[in-house]
């Protein structure tokens, strides 16, 4: 579900947007790939999110006059997001796997992962148009993340030593963007953008101990 608000006034514009996702899968897969029952993985996951994100404008049509022959357009707002996974998974070595590879019993390997990720953004871009048809822009945005993770392994009957990491992280970036554009023509545009992305790190719920 996702909930949008607008305004469009006289001085300013205003809009709102609020979502909730949420998905779940579950799916079972023959690890050994053969005719034989050795390996079954059972595998479910889960993740919620909450997304929320504000912005203010100048009016859509009524750009901020800074001069005879120029304006200025701006706009700035605020990201926040906060999102919850949880994966349940196990390795089912049946009792083909005990025959046929040697184990000395027929066990489960767990592994169990909790991931936690919230964040919040803050954006502000201004465009200066010049004789109307030169447009200078410039824009920066930051962007704080903190990312946890808490993932456990263990057996049924306990062949093998659990184990467990319980992890946090924070991540900072501020990333600029500059722009000039020319309008040619009514129908032609040429510009130059230069811009900075920006991808959070994150845990691999797969990875070994450590």
């Amino acid at each position: 579900p996702v909930f949008t608000l607008l305004y469009g006034g006289t001085a300013f514009d205003l809009a709102s947007i609020t979502s909730f996702q949420w998905w779940r899968s579950y799916d079972r897969t023959d690890l050994d790939a053969t005719a034989a029952d050795m390996i079954r993985r059972m595998n479910r996951e889960d993740q919620s999110a909450w997304i929320e994100e504000i912005r203010i404008s100048s009016a859509a049509d009524s750009p901020v006059k800074l001069c005879e022959r120029c304006t200025l357009r701006w706009l700035a707002g605020v990201f926040a997001f906060d999102s919850a996974y949880t994966q349940r998974a196990h390795n089912d070595y049946r009792a083909d796997a005990v025959s046929m590879l040697g184990l000395p019993l027929a066990y489960r390997q767990y592994d169990d992962s909790d991931l936690g990720s919230s964040g919040v953004s803050l954006f502000g871009q201004a465009t200066i148009t010049l004789y109307e048809r030169v447009e200078i822009g410039l824009g920066l945005r930051h962007d704080r993340e903190r990312r946890s993770a808490n993932i456990r392994g263990y057996s049924d009957p306990a062949l093998t030593p659990p184990s467990e990491t319980a992890v946090a992280e924070d991540f900072d970036q501020t990333s600029p963007r500059a722009s000039i554009a020319c309008h040619l023509s009514p129908n032609a545009l040429a510009y130059v953008e230069a811009a900075m992305g920006y991808k959070a790190g994150g845990f691999n719920t797969q990875s070994l101990p450590g």
